[in-house]
């Protein structure tokens, strides 16, 4: 059964997990974020030992916060919950499942509430049970968690069965919703896992779906960087040229357990050649697709930035962009405005760039630099004179579906914002036409963030006020 291949690697994990606890990242590495460390309650723990499972450590350093966030010394941690460990049919059919599955879920929230500056919480369920929705919501209201966990190897999850594929997607849609990042163990080992799991999940899943943040662990598969891994990147990499629609998403990949130096129970270290495979995989994604992630216990930051720099051969600067890929100043609001006119006249005013100048105050130039000019994938430069202060952005139109949905991103130094832009009939010639922002900040940008965001309200809503004035005018 391939929960019993599970367990097993999971016995790996927990004997050859942490084996240099003194070892220290350089200063620049520890700012980062560790977005997959393994937390388990002694329960759960002495459930494991009950089958077994050998643990080559102290307890403390699978269950107490204050070891593992000694032992993993970098700024922040996302904990994830393996409470989704006992809904699976070869780990012991427990009669009270759903209250323990609730306990090990409420285990890693008060680790989380315990250091909540350096935590997130992910809540771990089997996406297949009854009770599914109502823990998560349970989690996300009562307890707080900050992202879900599905881990479609341990309850064997086939999108490929229609009757999961719709429960899978019901926590997609809960997710979207209320605004939660997904991390999933997308890999269930069947043999035929690959490409048309991937072509389900954009397809049925992600296609229509609200923006949504799914981070897929270890590269796609069950770690180590196999030709499989290879043949999943591939895929995704098609989809992102072939699905425009995916741009709403912020999809990427954990880079934990890929980078193996050492073998583990069914995966095999890398060679030397597939390490420097791995490193155009990294390139070839780009590195703002890619999460650093250790597995913990299975390697602490320190040991598995080490691989990143001296075995993949990542440069400090490519491992710094990774680190730091998380856990930025992120905000987001959104504002709306009736205009008096009908939704085809205002789409058809909004979709000409020479129109951008009548409305979009302090705009001197709009230079396009690649793709076909306003369709997806096309890349322009805009310059700004703001009161004498120049400013200089990237746009990348990421979704063109209107008037349904325009969505672009743009890049300025320190900020990184996403616009999806909505009109809406309303009846009688009118249009809601919505701005949905979300902003992303680094570096000095920071302190914008945390201390005027209403500046950036503001900013967006007269965007829309002069737009209004514009098209009923015109």
């Amino acid at each position: 059964m391939m929960l019993a291949k599970y367990i097993k690697f999971l016995a790996v994990l927990v004997c050859f997990g942490v084996s240099v606890f003194g070892q220290r990242a350089e200063a620049w590495a520890a700012e980062g974020t560790d977005g997959h460390v393994h937390i388990l309650s002694p329960e759960l723990i002495r459930i494991w030992k009950g089958l077994g499972i050998p643990f080559s450590r102290p307890d403390e350093y699978y269950s107490d916060i204050d070891v593992i966030l000694r032992n993993t010394n970098i700024r922040r941690i996302d904990l994830i919950s393996m409470a989704h460990v006992y809904s699976a049919e070869d780990f012991g059919g427990f009669k009270n499942e759903r209250e323990l599955v609730e306990r090990e879920n409420s285990f890693v929230a008060a680790a989380r509430d315990k250091h909540p500056k350096k935590t997130r919480a992910f809540c771990s369920i089997d996406p297949l049970r009854d009770y599914a929705l109502a823990e998560l919501e349970r989690c996300r209201t009562q307890l707080k968690m900050d992202g879900i966990k599905l881990h479609h190897n341990a309850n064997q999850v086939y999108l490929t069965v229609p009757a999961q594929l719709e429960r899978v997607k019901l926590v997609f849609e809960f997710a979207a919703k209320h605004k939660l990042p997904i991390l999933m163990h997308f890999d269930n080992s069947h043999r035929r896992f690959g490409k048309p799991d991937i072509d389900l999940l954009v397809g049925s899943i992600l296609k229509d779906l609200g923006p949504v943040e799914l981070r897929i662990a270890h590269f796609g598969t069950s770690g180590g960087f196999s030709q499989r891994t290879r043949a999943f990147l591939n895929a995704f990499i098609e989809k992102f040229n072939t699905y425009p629609t995916l741009g709403r998403h912020k999809i990427i990949f954990d880079i934990s357990a890929v980078a193996l130096d050492k073998d583990s129970e069914g995966v095999r270290k890398l060679t030397d050649d597939e390490f420097a495979v791995l490193a155009r995989y990294i390139r070839r994604l780009g590195l703002k697709r890619i999460s650093f992630g250790t597995d913990y216990p299975l390697y602490t930051p320190a040991e598995y930035e080490a691989i990143l720099l001296t075995r993949v051969g990542l440069t400090k600067k490519e491992l710094r962009h990774i680190l730091r890929n998380k856990w930025e100043r992120t905000m987001k609001y959104n504002v709306a405005i009736e205009i008096e006119k009908p939704v085809g006249e205002v789409v058809a005013l909004f979709d000409n760039v020479d129109n951008l100048y009548k409305w979009m105050e302090g705009l001197e130039s709009f230079e396009h630099l690649e793709g076909t000019p306003g369709e997806v994938g096309a890349r322009s430069r805009l310059k700004f004179d703001m009161n004498g202060r120049k400013i200089e952005m990237i746009e990348t139109i990421s979704v063109k579906d209107l008037p349904r949905e325009f969505t672009g991103t743009y890049e300025a130094d320190g900020v990184f914002n996403i616009v999806r832009n909505r009109f809406e009939p309303l009846g009688e010639g009118r249009t809601l036409y919505t701005s949905e922002n979300e902003f992303q900040f680094k570096g000095f940008m920071k302190i914008f963030g945390w201390l005027m965001p209403g500046m950036f309200r503001k900013q967006s809503l007269k965007y829309l006020e002069a737009f209004k004035r514009f098209a009923e005018s015109s």
